[in-house]
């Protein structure tokens, strides 16, 4: 209960704060784009009562709120429309835990979430060698959509004599061009690689852009209902001497572990794990945990039951949970703890028939018959 107050509590407070920037914002402009002076401002602020103070302050919190998501929106529909220019196919469109996804020539809705990002679009990269393949304009499509959707709300500021449409407006305004600058200007936000990175980056490393292009591949696959193990050797990479500060690579390491799974060659897949564990210091927090549950599914099957018990922690077991409807690996995690660790057969099979009841609901079809095989493949070895 006390969590749940203190959420509530903060999610407020950003309400609170959002309005005051809003408001700020439109102060400012009005200042600029228009005949009033500072004193004329201060004075109209002065002469307005509470009410309509109070009203001011929650019209520009729902507006800030609006452009926000209208913008998350238009970003990531920017960079779906910028991949479809450049040949890419369309996989799937998330915002939120809400995911669009194309599945047998079909569009589906499915919910899906991941930790540390608000949307994403994902697309097939075009049949091409890797050198031939583009990736600026499908990297850059998001700023380029919130850049003119920001002229847009700039140019009906300035038309409008509503002062409500003018508020909102350029509020709207702002709000896209802080996403632009924030996606735009080569960074890494929370040890990620920001769109214009990712232009910079690509174009400089081969491996980066290999590393790119093959998981957009594999991800369209596996959503698909391919299998991990079907995945041919040249779409992975075994190589653990690299940087492990970039979220890229080490994503395409957890992808090839994954594959090594699905193919039973668990000691092969511990290994890489364990190296990639080790490391863990310069690897961002949602690839550990990643890393640890595979590495915890690993130890369990190669006998390394001490070490998979120390990892099997507080934290992860929270992530576990946190994650076990909209990932079916996590499921499959959970029914080997609950076999190796927990001693309790009934309830490793009790999951095993979730999993088999919920498959249609899982975004990756391909990771589903995986977890589901190797499931009945270790309940049948207990047995």
């Amino acid at each position: 209960m006390r969590k749940t107050i203190l959420q509530i509590l903060k999610y407020i407070g950003a309400l609170a704060f959002g309005g005051i920037i809003g408001l700020i914002g439109v102060s400012i402009f009005m200042i600029l784009f228009t005949d009033i002076t500072f004193s004329e401002l201060i004075t109209k602020f002065a002469n307005i009562d509470w009410a309509d103070t109070a009203g001011y302050i929650l019209i520009s919190i729902l507006s800030l709120l609006f452009s926000f998501t209208l913008h998350l929106l238009l970003h990531e529909g920017g960079h779906c429309v910028a991949g479809l220019l450049s040949g890419y196919r369309f996989v799937s469109f998330r915002i939120g835990n809400i995911t669009l996804l194309r599945t047998n020539n079909k569009l589906r809705i499915k919910r899906f979430s991941l930790e540390g990002t608000a949307g994403q679009c994902l697309m097939m990269p075009p049949q091409k060698p890797i050198d031939d393949i583009p990736t600026v304009l499908y990297n850059l499509g998001g700023v380029l959509f919130n850049i003119i959707f920001s002229i847009i709300g700039i140019i009906i500021f300035i038309l409008t004599t509503s002062a409500s449409v003018a508020s909102c407006s350029i509020i709207f305004a702002m709000i896209g061009i802080l996403l632009a600058l924030i996606n735009g200007i080569p960074m890494k936000v929370g040890g990620v690689s920001n769109d214009g990175n990712n232009v910079l980056y690509l174009n400089k490393d081969t491996k980066a852009k290999e590393a790119f292009v093959y998981q957009l591949i594999t991800n369209a696959l596996v959503q698909d209902g391919t299998r991990p193990a079907e995945l041919p050797d040249e779409y992975l990479s075994f190589d653990t001497d690299f940087d492990y500060k970039d979220p890229l690579a080490v994503n395409w390491l957890i992808l090839s572990a994954s594959v090594l799974i699905d193919r039973q060659e668990y000691d092969r897949a511990y290994t890489l794990l364990d190296h990639a564990m080790q490391h863990s210091k310069e690897i961002m927090q949602l690839f550990v945990y990643e890393i640890a549950c595979e590495l915890v599914f690993t130890a369990l099957i190669t006998g390394h039951i001490e070490q998979a018990k120390e990892l099997y922690n507080k934290d992860l077991a929270r992530y576990i949970e946190q994650h076990k409807n909209v990932m079916s690996a996590k499921q499959r995690i959970s029914c080997a703890i609950a076999l190796y660790i927990d001693k309790d057969a009934e309830k490793a099979q009790q999951i095993y028939r979730e999993v088999c009841d919920r498959r249609d609901s899982y975004l990756m079809q391909g990771e589903v018959k995986m977890d589901l095989a190797l499931m009945e493949k270790i309940l049948t070895d207990k047995k």
